[in-house]
């Protein structure tokens, strides 16, 4: 049976006064998600997984970022660690010119874990791993750190400073590799 089919059931059901309906989740922590998944599996039933973590923040008040905005931040923090690797390969041998821009904003979390601490349960490389990767993306609560921005700023000069080979922009970032290669950027 489809799950269209199964939704159909349940109203079916429902209008004929059979209160039924199926199992709903809104959590990013694994194991919140894997005991819903465990129920609703024992119980032959439907689960549905929301997904609006990206508009509350830790305090539980809304951020108002939309959905797509939450996507296109994501993209951002994507692009900036994309940015920071083709930083690492034009930088190579000469490494105290470098942001370190991934390694920076993971000391800073580290440092002021406020943000992320009460989110991330799993061991330190899986806590370390969440930090960079994670859907939920607590880093988000740091970009505005004064420090963090000039990390930021150190990797856009150096990127300017160097340029960013064809090569390098295929590697790391193939949609916008793309984009260059159809005229629609230019690459700088």
């Amino acid at each position: 049976m489809s799950a269209i089919d199964i939704f159909r059931e349940i109203i079916r059901m429902n209008k004929e006064g059979r209160r039924t309906g199926i199992y709903s989740v809104c959590s990013a922590q694994g194991v919140v998600l894997k005991a819903a998944m465990m129920q609703a599996k024992a119980d032959n039933s439907i689960l549905l997984v929301e997904s609006t973590s990206n508009q509350v923040n830790q305090d539980c008040g809304y951020t108002g970022m939309t959905p797509g905005e939450f996507v296109g931040f994501i993209g951002d923090r994507e692009a900036l660690f994309a940015l920071a690797e083709i930083e690492r390969e034009l930088y190579e041998n000469i490494p105290d010119r470098r942001s370190y821009f991934r390694q920076r904003l993971d000391e800073i979390m580290v440092d002021d874990p406020v943000h992320w601490e009460n989110y991330y349960f799993e061991t330190v490389g899986e806590k370390k791993l969440k930090r960079k990767f994670s859907y939920l993306d607590r880093s988000r609560y740091y970009w505005t750190d004064k420090g963090l921005q000039g990390i930021k700023e150190n990797l856009y000069g150096n990127l300017r400073k160097a340029g960013i080979p064809l090569v390098l922009i295929s590697q790391y970032m193939p949609n916008q590799y793309y984009q260059v290669r159809q005229g629609q950027f230019k690459n700088r």
